[in-house]
């Protein structure tokens, strides 16, 4: 009886059921095959949600600078070199509950950074900036006399020097062909992801530009770029990605127009259309769909 039993406790043993090497490698294979499928559709959700998050920071920028020009008469003035105080981050300041923040402390403000690209943990940066006057460029291209609203105080002579005499532009200035719904008022900086923590290179157009700093300083191309060059999205082979108007997100790039509607820009935007877009006095017709 003995032996009998313990032949039957050594059978059991003998046939107890076990995944084969073979079946474990498909069982892999399989799992490998969902996290490849999941993986894009997760981050297209995520991007998807970064985007939303984008727009609503330019949305609430437009917001607290239509404020300021309740209370002033008149949009922020953004200066380059330091005749004005601070950039128009500083101005808005108090319109987006950031009375508190100033450049001696410098504390990181959410919505002045897209959340495709960083967060607060890079510090007091900015991500969104405006084309500079397209007047800047008005030996290349026919764009003599154009101004952008947040281009800064100053007035070329032409004759390779600056007159600090632009004041602020206010919303029943922007008029005619223009109108504050073709005109933009903000954008993206352009940025390579290479730059996203920090570290950008300066300006291919002057190495003594900054082009990326804080929201507080920086001159020139901190958070300024060519306006009369097509828009473009973050690349790190596009050697003056820091000169572009640019932004993470993919098919189009979210932008602040002058009468506070956001709307997306397609990167294939004529050139000479995204000039006339930036300007405010240029007294032409935008196209009824540039490209959006």
């Amino acid at each position: 009886m003995y032996q009998l039993q313990s032949r039957s406790l050594c059978f059991r043993q003998t046939f107890r059921w076990a995944f084969t090497l073979v079946e474990l490698l498909v069982v892999i294979a399989i799992i490998a095959i969902l996290i490849g499928l999941l993986v894009p559709a997760v981050q297209k959700v995520r991007e998807s949600a970064n985007r939303i998050e984008c727009s609503n920071n330019l949305k609430q920028l437009g917001i607290a600078m239509h404020n300021y020009h309740g209370d002033r008469n008149g949009l922020p003035i953004d200066d380059n070199f330091g005749v004005l105080p601070g950039t128009f981050y500083t101005s808005i300041l108090p319109y987006v509950e950031q009375q508190n923040n100033s450049p001696s402390a410098a504390a990181p403000v959410k919505i002045y950074l897209c959340p495709s690209r960083r967060t607060t943990n890079v510090g007091p940066r900015d991500d969104y900036g405006a084309g500079h006057h397209p007047d800047w460029w008005f030996e290349f291209f026919p764009y003599s006399g154009w101004y952008s609203v947040l281009g800064g105080p100053y007035v070329s002579d032409h004759n390779g020097g600056m007159n600090s005499n632009f004041n602020g532009v206010r919303l029943t200035d922007i008029t005619g062909a223009d109108g504050t719904s073709n005109t933009l008022l903000l954008s993206h900086k352009g940025l390579a992801p290479l730059y996203y923590k920090g570290g950008s290179p300066p300006a291919d157009n002057n190495p003594t530009f900054t082009t990326d700093v804080t929201w507080f300083s920086g001159s020139g191309w901190e958070h300024h770029r060519n306006p009369t060059l097509a828009f473009a999205k973050d690349s790190n082979d596009i050697v003056n990605m820091q000169e572009l108007i640019g932004s993470p997100h993919t098919g189009a790039i979210p932008c602040l127009f002058c009468d506070g509607s956001v709307r997306s820009l397609s990167y294939t935007v004529d050139p000479l259309v995204i000039a006339r877009l930036w300007a405010w006095n240029d007294g032409q017709v935008v196209p009824s769909d540039p490209g959006q």
